[in-house]
Formats: structure tokens, C-alpha cells, sequence
């Protein structure tokens, strides 16, 4: 015959030890983040061809690039962004439908196309659109018109580094 042990009541818990000193403040990454506009009239010759931004009016850190008046937002570092960006489109062919959309390397951007109907000849309409994408290393981000025969007026591309 053999004799099972059976356990015995549990014990009380014991006093909780002091708590140890606060550890040294890290200090926070540095802000990266650039806000580039082309207030004035662009008309590109073809589909397929990047707006241009002649000026920077903000520009944070070192890690997102852009030589004022190019249509290239080079993002030097891997990690997440988020690019928000808004023109407004108006076209003497209307009605017609006005798009652009956001090409890292050349290829389109998921989720970055922002369409309108021009319904009047030379009423502009909005596009604008809000995106993220994550990159593996540097990138060249362009704002892509797809549209021909369209004049676009008050860009505006803000890209902030997410992580």
C-alpha cells in the first residue's frame, strides 16, 4: 500500500520589499519631420510626372530630405512615416477626373490615390489624401499626377516620422 502526500494549507505572504531608486531620464528621439508647399501654378506635361515643392517652410531633423523646388522627398532611414498631402486640381477639359497619388521609388504607394470629378472648366477641386508606409532603407517619395491637361495650385506634403 502505498501513501499519496497531501498538501498542506499555503503560507501567508510575506511584507513587500522597498522600492529601489528611480532610474536617469532617457532623453527622446529627435523630431524628424519636413512641411513643403507650392502655392503657385503648376501645369506638368504629362501623366506620370511629379508635382514640384519650391518651398520648405519646415523641416525637422535630418532624416527626411528635400531640395526646394525638386519634386523628390528622400526618407534616409528605415522605419514608419506618415505623409498627409493636399492640391488643388482644375482642368479646362472638364468634366474630367483628376487624381494623384504617392510613388515610393516610382511605385505607386497603397492607399495614397486621391481622386476628384472636375465637373466646371477651371474650378478647382481638392485631393488630398493621409497615408503610412513603412520602409526598409532610403526611399524617394514623389506626388504623382495622373491626370493630363490639369493645372494644380496650393500643394502642400507634410511627412513625419512615425517610429
Amino acid at each position: 500500500m502505498s501513501i499519496v502526500p497531501v498538501p498542506g494549507p499555503t503560507g501567508a505572504t510575506g511584507p513587500t520589499g522597498p522600492i529601489g531608486p528611480t532610474g536617469p531620464t532617457g532623453t527622446a528621439p529627435a523630431p524628424q519631420a519636413l512641411y513643403a508647399v507650392a502655392p503657385a501654378a503648376q501645369t506638368p506635361a504629362s501623366a506620370g510626372s511629379s508635382l514640384t515643392f519650391p518651398t520648405n517652410q519646415m523641416v525637422l531633423g535630418t532624416e527626411i530630405t528635400h531640395t526646394a523646388g525638386s519634386g523628390d522627398f528622400i526618407l534616409t532611414q528605415p522605419g514608419s512615416y506618415e505623409v498627409h498631402y493636399t492640391v488643388n486640381a482644375a482642368s479646362s477639359d472638364a468634366p474630367t477626373l483628376a487624381s494623384v497619388q504617392l510613388n515610393a521609388n516610382g511605385t505607386l504607394v497603397p492607399g495614397s490615390l486621391a481622386t476628384n470629378s472636375i465637373a466646371t472648366s477651371g474650378k478647382p477641386v481638392l485631393l488630398a489624401n493621409t497615408t503610412a508606409l513603412t520602409i526598409p532603407g532610403t526611399t524617394t517619395l514623389t506626388l504623382v499626377t495622373n491626370t493630363a491637361n490639369t493645372t494644380f495650385t496650393n500643394g502642400s506634403i507634410l511627412i513625419h516620422k512615425l517610429s
